[in-house]
């Protein structure tokens, strides 16, 4: 009997000793490990939850590049933040043959700095208008009609192209040596270059002919040349908006190198 209660006594002590060492055990060893997981488990949602947020802050950030995109494309054909020489010389290209004329010379200068347009006052004409012969007068409205290319667009009369440079502003220059067999053909090449959506300057036109021995020039027979110095624009300062300029896209020629391409 007293055997039997012992094994009881016995059991009962071992089984809470157990119970002991497993509740000493969870709460020494499991417990810390189990909140170490559930903060793991809580951290690893936060940061999934701030990647969410970043990945759809940075899907916003491209919708809104992409919207943003070549908003400048439209302002840079008239005023690119880079020379865009291929442009120039096409427009001059097709200057040339809406006109009919031949340029015979060409030279471009680039990164020529750009001067403020001083407005100065001039003399009043004094002459008698009426008393001019016709030919005379067609020289003269020939003279203005060529002047109206030279002279920008100010309430005054005569301008001096003398001021201070202007920041950040630069031109390219083209030397055209032009020769016509009209008058209608020049003012037809002055018109092309002057209706062009990039900003162009026509700064100088100064008149020569082939045959000098005559002082008679017949409209349509004489060849004539013209020099004519021609301007257009960029503005380098803003070079993080070069991805935006105007691009003419060139066909792939083999066994050619093409200069306007990368």
């Amino acid at each position: 009997m007293m055997t039997n209660q012992r094994k009881i006594l016995y059991g009962s002590i071992g089984a809470v000793f157990l119970l002991l060492l497993v509740a000493f055990t969870y709460f020494l060893y499991l417990s810390p490990k189990i909140d170490e997981r559930n903060r793991a488990i809580s951290n690893v949602s936060q940061e999934q939850e701030l990647v969410s947020q970043l990945e759809e802050t940075q899907r916003e950030e491209a919708r809104e590049r992409q919207r943003q995109t070549g908003q400048s494309t439209d302002l840079q054909r008239r005023l690119p933040v880079v020379p865009l020489t291929d442009q120039f010389l096409l427009d001059l290209n097709r200057a040339e043959e809406l006109a009919n004329v031949r340029m015979m010379e060409l030279v471009l200068t680039n990164d020529q700095p750009v001067h403020e347009v001083i407005v100065m006052s001039s003399p009043e004409r004094i002459g008698d208008p009426d008393g001019e012969e016709e030919e005379t007068r067609e020289a003269r409205g020939l003279t203005a009609q060529l002047e109206s290319y030279l002279e920008p667009e100010t309430e005054g009369e005569g301008v001096a192209w003398i001021g201070d440079v202007i920041d950040g502003l630069y031109k390219q220059q083209a030397n055209i040596i032009v020769k016509v067999d009209t008058y209608d053909h020049l003012i037809r090449f002055l018109d092309e270059l002057d209706s062009l959506v990039r900003l162009l300057n026509i700064e100088e036109v100064h008149f020569s002919r082939e045959d000098m021995s005559d002082d008679m020039i017949v409209d349509g027979e004489d060849a004539l040349f013209y020099q004519v110095i021609a301007s257009s624009y960029y503005y380098p300062p803003l070079t993080d908006l070069e991805h935006e300029a105007p691009r003419v896209d060139y066909p792939p020629m083999e066994g050619r190198d093409q200069p306007f391409t990368d």
